[in-house]
């Protein structure tokens, strides 16, 4: 049974089936918008090949709680999937 509580696994942040949102910014976007009201936080990681100027604060105005480009760096891939699974646990605890 899944824990609705819990995020569910994803490869990629992708716009749902049939969908009018077209790319990873609008669905963050729209991920922040079904969380208003609701007591929960989806944690959104960027992971972009696109490490142009911009992308890092457009990635942030959208909603998105951390920024990684490729090449990936492992030791801050590490850090950063510990840090927000240590933040996930803590909101689901009794």
């Amino acid at each position: 049974m899944k824990n609705p509580h819990l995020p569910q696994e994803s490869s990629e942040l992708a716009p749902p089936p049939n969908s009018l949102l077209t790319n990873s910014f609008e669905a963050s976007r729209e991920s922040r918008r079904r969380e208003k009201g609701h007591d929960r936080h989806d944690t959104i990681i960027a992971l972009t090949a696109n490490a142009l100027a911009g992308d890092k604060d457009r990635c942030f105005e959208v909603g998105m709680d951390a920024y990684l480009s490729k090449p990936l760096d492992k030791a801050k891939f590490y850090t950063m999937i510990r840090k927000y699974s240590v933040e996930m646990f803590r909101r689901v605890e009794p």
